[in-house]
Order: structure tokens, then sequence, then C-alpha cells
């Protein structure tokens, strides 16, 4: 494919109405799935495995989410390409969820994912990007039921006391890496005033002293 249009970069907080309008999805079902993250991510601790934070983190917005909006009648789980969808029959929208990095949720920004992306990924944003015109409007000459595949970008730092995230559609791709934007749902951010875990709250918890008693049985 020919990328001859330019990509522009669109960044903005949008209301909860376009939200609903575009995708369907109402606001509080993503914020909730991404508390599910930061929640996830706040029980792991230095002895856990390098990458469960990240791990445990991705896997409950997912499941949080998947688990939404198969409630709400949204759509399915679907598995497609070593991607974990969540497709809408009806509206013919996917949504991917990944982490990005410090960029995320910014305005005026362009937000990279924290993993590069395979094949099955790149025929999901190069079909986003042929869905619309040089103009910027929907390419008429595409299916009516063209599917969009957005993502549920979110970065959540060290210590779990804030979260930033979007759900944006990628159009650009290059080694992996989104660099180009249509449209960016920047949410407010998730700001905790006491972060969720803390290294110290381990320290205190192991510096207790135990009394073991020991009881011998009785043979």
């Amino acid at each position: 494919m020919l990328n001859t249009k330019s990509v522009k970069i669109q960044s903005s907080i949008n209301t909860e109405n376009e939200l609903l309008n575009v995708l369907g999805i109402p606001k509080q079902v993503v914020i909730e799935s991404v508390q599910s993250g930061i929640i996830a991510r706040s029980k792991q601790n230095e002895f856990s495995p390098r990458t469960a934070p990240g791990y445990h983190a991705w896997s409950a917005i997912v499941t949080d989410l998947r688990f939404q909006l198969k409630t709400l009648n949204w759509g399915i789980p679907r598995n497609e390409n070593g991607l974990d969808l969540m497709f809408s029959p009806l509206l013919n929208i996917n949504i991917i969820v990944s982490s990005g990095d410090k960029d995320t949720g910014l305005e005026n920004t362009s937000p990279r994912l924290n993993n590069e992306k395979g094949k099955g990924f790149k025929g999901k944003v190069d079909f986003n990007y042929d869905l619309f015109d040089e103009f910027e409007n929907f390419n008429p000459d595409m299916p009516a039921d063209s599917i969009q595949t957005w993502i549920l970008l979110y970065y959540i730092n060290d210590d779990c006391s804030e979260a930033h995230f979007e759900i944006s559609l990628p159009i650009a791709l290059e080694n992996g890496q989104v660099t180009g934007w249509k449209k960016r749902f920047i949410f407010e951010p998730i700001i905790r005033s006491k972060p969720v875990f803390n290294k110290r709250d381990i320290e205190d918890n192991f510096s207790e002293e135990i009394d073991l008693v020991i009881t011998r049985k009785n043979a």
C-alpha cells in the first residue's frame, strides 16, 4: 500500500456523548477497565517476575473491558492473528488494548506503543488508513461494512498513583510502531493522592517479628 495522504495527528479531549456516538461505549466502562489494571499492577512487588506488573495490568484491562462490553451486548471477544480483540458486529469496530509511553493520554503528542506490533496489527492499521480519502473523509470506495480497529492505550506509572489513557484510531505504522493517529479520545487521568503500592509496605510487613510455636507430635 502506498501512503500518498499526509498523516495528521488529532488530539482532543472529547465528551462522553462523542465517545458514545462514535464507538457506542460509555465513558465509565473505559475508566473502570483501566482502574482494574491499576489494581492488578499494584499487587505486584519486588518478588514478582520482571514482566509481571505490565502483564497483569494489561490482562486485567482486557478482561474487564471484554466483560463489560459483552454485558452491554456491545460485542464479543475475538482472537485473530495473535491479537486479543473485542469486536462489535453491529458497529464493525475492533478494540485492542495496549500499553503506551509517557505521551499517552496527553494532548498535542504522538504516543507510541510500549511494544512493537507484528504483521497482524499492521494489516489492521493499513486498513484504517484506506478507510479515509485525501480530504480525511470516509472513503466511499471502501465497503460499507469495513472494520475500524481502535486502541485502548494506557500508561500507568511505577507506583500506580497515576494513569493516562485514551481510545484512538491509528492510521500509520512504521517498524511496528504507530506513527499517525486519525482520532484520539483522551480521558482525564486517574490520579490517586496515595500510591496504591509502596515498596515500603512490603518492608514493613516483613519486618514484624513472628513467634513460632512448634508442638511435637505424640508417637
